[in-house]
Order: C-alpha cells, then sequence, then structure tokens
C-alpha cells in the first residue's frame, strides 16, 4: 500500500512469529500481520509508557513517605542502644584519649 511514511523492515524469526500469532487469536487482525505487528507495537509503547509512569509516581510516594517519617523517634532508639553497652559508644566512637 502507497504511504508517505518510512517503512520499518522486521525480520519474521520463529520466536517473533509465534508472538505476532499469539497475539493475533486476541486481536482484530483484518489487517494482516503488519497491521497486527503495528498494532502490538502501538500498545507495546503505550504499555512500557505507562509502566514507567507508575514507577515514577511509586518512587515519588516511597519519598515523600520518607521525608513524612518521625524520625525523632529514632535516636531515641539510637541513644538507648548506645547507653546498653558496656562503656557506652562502641569503640569506633569512642573518644581517644590524649
Amino acid at each position: 500500500m502507497p504511504t508517505s511514511h518510512p517503512r520499518v523492515q522486521v525480520t519474521l524469526d520463529p520466536e517473533f512469529a509465534r508472538a505476532v500469532d499469539r497475539a493475533g487469536a486476541h486481536l482484530d487482525s483484518t489487517h494482516g500481520r503488519a497491521g497486527l505487528i503495528r498494532t502490538l507495537a502501538l500498545r507495546g509503547a503505550e504499555e512500557i509508557s505507562r509502566q514507567a509512569d507508575s514507577e515514577t509516581q511509586a518512587r515519588a510516594r516511597a519519598i515523600e513517605e520518607l521525608l513524612a517519617y518521625d524520625f525523632s523517634q529514632l535516636s531515641d532508639v539510637v541513644a538507648k542502644r548506645e547507653s546498653d553497652l558496656p562503656d557506652g559508644l562502641p569503640p569506633s566512637q569512642r573518644p581517644r584519649p590524649t
């Protein structure tokens, strides 16, 4: 079919052919394999974009939760743990005698 758009050649190796055939069982394939491959490419691009957006949103939520976390209790836990040590601080943090 004539077109003013550039064309792309795709090698239909056995693995790719099986994937196209599997998808063809669930999608409209009235435009043949070329139309089916175009549909798969468009849907795949949309899905990849959706997943990337979802991952970005999940990272943003995690950062927001981390920034909202009250770390003041953590310093109490650390102080309690350090006070439970025989010499107060672990050897690497003890002041050196001068």
